[in-house]
């Protein structure tokens, strides 16, 4: 059951994670990313640690979209332009509330910092994952932009054993 949770739990959050590169990002006013639809495929590793022990390291891949509005921001699903605050739930039918904790506007690009926690019980007792992470978009000419995503999830079972996944990845995305 525990390994069921599990792959939900990494399957609903790939693609989601605060970052510590977010305090060294220089702010810019002017929107510098094209309004439109980029898409890619995003190549990242995961590393995988048990009791805080260091396990395997893996690379995947993850088709990535993202709808930019005329303000250098990605939009919502209701298609505002996203912000700080902004929450979302519902990741594969389990209620996880994610939420965007930061948004900052960087030379030539955009960093956004998120955060997500659920936490249930099960018959053990109380279970909790938490993830951080940040997702950075840079132009790269006046068609494409440079994803970087990074995660970290840990998932806590009720007896205090702990897994944990960071995760961080680039890809090209083209309008």
């Amino acid at each position: 059951m525990r390994m069921i949770w599990l792959a939900l739990f990494v399957v609903a959050f790939a693609g989601c994670g605060a970052d510590p590169l977010d305090q060294a990002a220089q702010e810019t006013p002017a929107p510098v990313i094209a309004e439109g639809i980029y898409r890619g495929l995003l190549t990242y590793t995961v590393s995988d640690y048990i009791g805080g022990d260091w396990i395997e390291q893996r690379t995947e891949t993850k088709e990535v979209t993202e709808i930019f509005g005329p303000d250098s921001l990605p939009l919502t699903h209701t298609g505002e332009p996203l912000y700080v605050g902004y929450t979302t739930s519902g990741f594969l039918g389990i209620d996880v509330e994610h939420t965007i904790t930061a948004i900052r506007m960087v030379t030539d690009g955009v960093r956004i910092s998120y955060e997500a926690s659920i936490q249930y019980e099960t018959a053990e007792g109380t279970e909790t994952l938490n993830v951080s992470g940040s997702d950075t978009y840079i132009t790269i000419g006046a068609e494409a932009l440079e994803y970087t995503w990074r995660q970290t999830s840990n998932y806590v079972f009720a007896d205090g054993f702990m897994i944990m996944w960071q995760s961080e990845g680039t890809a090209v995305l083209r309008r």
